[in-house]
């Protein structure tokens, strides 16, 4: 079930540049399928463990440092390396500033890491990300953008807080629902994924102009992208067992390698279509991210 990702992903990007009038015109209902996201990744916690988890800080704060601060800058000191473009720069420090995916803890329960632990870093980078990710984000360089601090706030909150709550009531009081949807995750998830992915890379590519781009720029950006996830998911993972066991090392690595660029794609496509672009190519490392840790072999 784990390999739908990663052919979700595919199957989405490619629908969306075959059809991204279709994309455009379902845009608007983009935040839906995120809201929707968030929602069905809440039925895969088991809540006793995610107190479990926060009662060690330890692990959760170093993951939140790695989120926020470690690895935004250094993937900021290659974009300014590598890209000349700025506001394709600004683009891809905005998705590196994003807050861990919602699909993390799925991956991490497939592949035998401790679920409960990257959904508390999960849920506590998503609930930072407005107060956190602006900061840096101006400090580093986005004032090549109009980015305001509200349209964030209010996007993560409504889409990212608001169904948390919802699968985290209905996970405590309703074991009966929890018990329907558990078993049918990954297909709802794939397909949630699938079609978020399909409304963002589509409305990118039509609202994009492609003759203002230089095509050494979108590729030096689809290798930060594909760093942001091998290449954090490698780092973490052998650094990491310097410092602590090799589960939570695991862990991190698969949590931090993916990051929410929906987020960032959905919030730069309404302010600049270009900027969004470095987002839309995350989505593609992500997609063979996906691919290859379900290839990976499954503990017994």
């Amino acid at each position: 079930m784990i390999n739908l990702f990663g052919v979700t992903v595919f199957v989405a990007i490619g629908l969306g540049f075959i059809f991204p009038y279709a994309a455009l015109a379902m845009s608007e209902y983009g935040f839906v399928f995120l809201f929707l996201l968030m929602f069905f990744s809440g039925f895969s916690v088991d809540w006793r463990r995610l107190r479990s988890s926060m009662s060690r800080p330890g692990p959760v704060l170093a993951g939140l440092g790695l989120v926020f601060v470690v690895l935004p800058l250094l993937q900021w000191g290659l974009t300014e390396l590598l890209i000349a473009n700025r506001r394709m720069s600004a683009g891809m420090l905005f998705a590196s500033l994003m807050p861990v995916a919602m699909v993390a803890p799925y991956f991490c329960r497939r592949l035998d890491a401790d679920s409960e632990l990257s959904y508390a870093v999960m849920l506590l980078s998503t609930l930072l990300t407005p107060l956190i990710s602006p900061v840096l984000f101006y400090y580093l360089g986005g004032s090549e953008l109009p980015i305001k601090t509200v349209p964030l706030i209010l996007s993560i909150g409504l889409f990212s807080l608001v169904p948390f709550l919802i699968s985290a009531a209905a996970a405590a009081w309703l074991p009966a629902v929890r018990n329907i949807f558990l078993p049918r995750l990954g297909v709802l998830n794939a397909v949630t994924l699938g079609v978020l992915i399909f409304i963002l890379f589509g409305a990118v590519v039509m609202k994009l102009n492609v003759a203002y781009i230089s095509q050494s720029d979108v590729a030096r950006i689809f290798l930060l992208a594909l760093i942001q996830d091998f290449g954090v998911y490698l780092l973490v993972r052998q650094v990491g067992r310097f410092f602590t066991d090799d589960r939570t090392a695991k862990t991190l690595a698969i949590s931090l390698a993916m990051k929410n660029v929906a987020i960032s794609a959905g919030i730069l496509l309404f302010y600049d279509p270009q900027a969004a672009l470095p987002s839309a190519l995350v989505f593609l490392a992500h997609g063979f991210l996906f691919t290859w840790l379900g290839r990976r072999p499954r503990p017994a």
